[in-house]
């Protein structure tokens, strides 16, 4: 079987007020004549999160993990090392699968030429450099796998105090992943919040890939 055809293809917040009601009157309000004149009207009553410096507070908060996770200056950092090791290591992949069709060639040129013995052991030979590319690719794919998982928890660690001292200033008891949720109101949502403060914490977050099996 060809190398290439053996060895695969490449490596692979804050948010709006609530809806006021400031401008309706109770059916007891002095202010009415009770015959459905209109009085004067009463003055709007401050929506959440339109006074200036204030927080809305809730017992419940709503956060977005997918999108931190993705939106986060750290999350974005790894994906683009991420996409720099899978170049380097595809190019490397592309480099000794080229090389392997090579030999290949080079070993039915010979076929005719040598005897049955010693084209078996070269046949053999590059059977085996054919399964060591293919055991070296599935390893360096899983290894960056695992780079990665490593340095997303890192990025979790740093955002769970963070997650908890939005908590503590909104004088909230839980915090529900918006996957959980139907419908809420949107000052309940925290996770751009969120994203803006693990960005200060962590800008930037680096895959311990060792560079010795980045190729050059």
């Amino acid at each position: 079987a060809s190398p290439s055809a053996a060895a695969g293809q490449g490596a692979d917040g804050e948010a709006g007020p609530i809806s006021d009601t400031g401008d309706m009157q109770d059916a007891d309000d002095p202010r009415s004549d009770g015959a459905g004149a209109a009085g004067p009207a009463s003055a709007p009553r401050p929506a959440i999160g339109r006074q200036s410096g204030a927080v809305a507070r809730s017992d419940v908060l709503v956060v977005n993990m997918e999108r931190i996770r993705r939106n986060a200056a750290a999350a974005r950092s790894l994906e683009s090392q991420a996409d720099g090791i899978r170049a380097a290591l595809r190019r490397e992949f592309e480099r000794r699968r080229d090389a392997l069709s090579e030999e290949e060639k080079a070993l039915a040129a010979l076929q005719k030429s040598l005897e049955p013995d010693a084209f078996e052991a070269r046949a053999a030979r590059f059977e085996q450099q054919v399964r060591v590319l293919k055991l070296d690719r599935r390893r360096q794919g899983q290894a960056l796998q695992l780079a990665l998982r490593t340095a997303s928890e890192q990025m979790d660690l740093a955002l769970q105090p963070i997650l908890a001292e939005i908590m503590a200033e909104r004088e909230a008891t839980i915090m529900i992943d918006n996957r959980n949720v139907v419908l809420s109101a949107t000052a309940l949502d925290v996770t751009q919040i969120a994203i803006n403060r693990l960005d200060e914490a962590l800008p930037t977050l680096e895959v311990q890939w060792p560079l010795a099996a980045l190729p050059e």
